[in-house]
């Protein structure tokens, strides 16, 4: 069975609808329901306002029925979200009006501020002092050999528990085990967080900033729900406490980055199962070409800061029964097959495959990218399988 990792909106439309409406929608997959049309923040104050309070407000204003509005406590087949695809993001406006408002204000809301000392979940650690700077024309250099990975580490979040009216996503918790395991075979050392709050996640990044070295390998995975504000573009992760009015409980993509970049590890693949992760690729449009990449003992000598999403701008789905994700089921595909192959795997080669067996299942297309901002180098990427 497949969900999707956005915020549903069955909890505020059935809140919207009265008695038999509410209770055929609670227990079916899809409803037909008359609803209030989308309107103006001016007009609605909050995304769980009652129904009296709403009509009153926009008494007069035609309520077409919306068909097929998914019902995000029935999991629904993976065809009937491929034959409705984006019904219930009609929704999102309502639900995150308020925040988004909220965003229109001030567009740093979410931002976490640099680390004076200590190290807590509510700043940023600083990089290493000594953070190494790469140099380009040792990568050039073929003749001698880079430095082997020191150490692998990995950091696995799978947020499954959200607070009403956020759905839970069942399938995080096994996408997220299965990721770790997956990467424990390949000697990564793993940490494992399951409905993390926002300060678990800061805290734990802030960990592999203070742990990592210079020659470490470091793959960050997300599995949860995701926001894009329609105003910026700017993307976040919901952790497990997000409040889902107020941003300042989220953690930015902004953030995300930052976050990388004060991590000194030569290798850094950043994950994000989660709805609208195709923000983060949006800085390397331009800066993945294939045919430009590094041979791996060129790549080895440089820094390499890549992104890999589930999505675009979009929806995507959760598991497909007792299984995983599209998108994570794919990946593992690829990881566990690793032990079969003699050299290194970029990243960006194994897209294409991802894509195809995805798109057998879910309506979204995997992204890739690069941040540069974090100290990506030109030609690089993310070796699945570096020695």
């Amino acid at each position: 069975m497949l969900t999707t990792r956005l915020i549903p909106v069955l909890a505020i439309l059935c809140a919207l609808v009265a008695g038999d409406a509410m209770a055929a929608c609670a227990t079916t997959s899809s409803c037909t329901v008359t609803v209030p049309v989308v309107v103006a923040p001016s007009v609605i104050s909050s995304p769980l306002q009652t129904t009296a309070a709403v009509q009153e407000k926009v008494a007069g204003t035609p309520r077409p029925a919306i068909p097929g509005v998914t019902n995000p406590f029935v999991k629904p087949t993976s065809s009937a979200i491929a034959a409705a695809p984006g019904s219930t993001s009609a929704w999102r406006p309502v639900l995150f009006q308020s925040a988004n408002v909220a965003l229109d204000q001030n567009p740093r809301i979410a931002d976490l501020p640099a680390c004076s000392g200590g190290n807590d979940g509510d700043c940023i650690a600083n990089a290493p002092t000594a953070k190494k700077a790469f140099s380009n024309a040792s990568a050039q250099d073929d003749d001698s050999p880079a430095k082997p990975i020191e150490k692998r580490r990995a950091l696995i979040i799978g947020n499954h528990q959200y607070a009403s009216p956020m759905a839970s996503l069942p399938g995080t918790t096994k996408d997220s085990a299965d990721m770790a395991q997956a990467l424990q075979r390949q000697g990564f050392d793993v940490v494992s967080l399951s409905d993390a709050g926002r300060r678990a996640t800061v805290s734990a990044f802030n960990q592999l900033i203070k742990e990592s070295g210079e020659d470490d390998s470091v793959i960050v995975y997300y599995a949860g729900h995701g926001h894009i504000h329609p105003g910026t573009a700017s993307g976040y992760w919901l952790p497990a406490d997000a409040d889902v009015e107020n941003p300042a409980t989220w953690i930015s993509n902004a953030d995300i980055s930052r976050m990388l970049t004060n991590i000194g590890a030569k290798q850094i693949l950043l994950v994000s199962d989660s709805c609208f992760s195709g923000a983060l690729t949006r800085e390397a449009e331009g800066q993945t070409n294939p045919a430009q990449s590094l041979n791996p003992n060129r790549i080895l000598k440089q820094r390499s800061v890549a992104v890999m999403s589930s999505g675009g701008e979009e929806p995507v789905a959760d598991s497909v029964g007792d299984g995983n994700s599209p998108f994570a089921g794919a990946l593992l595909q690829k990881i566990n097959a690793l032990d079969q192959t003699k050299e290194p795997i970029k990243a960006q080669s194994t897209l294409a495959d991802i894509q195809a067996i995805v798109s057998k299942n879910a309506r979204q297309t995997p992204q890739y990218g690069v941040l540069m901002s974090a100290g990506h180098a030109a030609g690089g990427d993310y070796l699945f399988g570096a020695k």
